[in-house]
């Protein structure tokens, strides 16, 4: 099972476990329904999407290995170079991925485990420096989901708007997260 699929298992399995069957859509909570929807939504439309930790980054080499995660669920199959080094004040960790016609530097603090947000600009631009003409759009943080992790989604811009419209609560680039439908839809609970 994915790593993103579990969080919408347990919340399926924890309503699924709290009440009889037949209770079951009448106990469930939008947003425990929205947990359960997204892998159906993701399969529908041909998404790719991938899950992490956001305080995740302890050591050196962490950061690459985080990148080659969010590459091979989103990108399968592409070739990418990670080298990863402390910068000259040591204050960074500072990654490199390069593919044979580009290099996109991720950086994040060394004295913090968390990611910084330059970390999540760069991550955004992702595809167009693979040469890809998909999109990689977060889950709507503030929607209750995802806690500490990041979860996001990869695909066309036309599969991501019909998952949008599906009910797949993504922030598109330049979006305030706390003005979207989603937002006031998931809040109160």
């Amino acid at each position: 099972m994915k790593p993103a699929y579990l969080l919408a298992g347990l919340l399926t399995a924890t309503a699924a476990c709290s009440s009889p069957a037949t209770e079951k859509s009448a106990t469930m909570t939008p947003l425990d329904e929205l947990g359960r929807d997204i892998p159906r939504i993701v399969e529908k439309h041909g998404i790719r999407d991938v899950s992490f930790d956001t305080e995740c980054i302890y050591n050196l080499g962490d950061l690459s290995a985080l990148l080659k995660l969010i590459v091979e669920e989103t990108f399968p199959g592409k070739a990418i170079h990670l080298r990863e080094e402390l910068s000259p004040d040591k204050k960074y960790f500072v990654a490199t991925l390069s593919t044979a016609d580009t290099a996109v530097v991720f950086r994040t603090h060394a004295d913090d485990d968390w990611l910084a947000d330059q970390f999540f600009e760069e991550l955004e631009k992702l595809p167009a420096a693979l040469g890809s003409d998909d999109k990689l759009y977060s889950i709507n943080p503030a929607v209750g989901l995802t806690g500490q992790e990041a979860w996001y989604f990869c695909g066309t811009e036309a599969q991501l708007q019909a998952a949008r419209e599906e009910g797949l609560p993504l922030i598109y680039l330049g979006e305030d997260f706390l003005e979207t439908e989603e937002y006031k839809k998931y809040a109160d609970e």
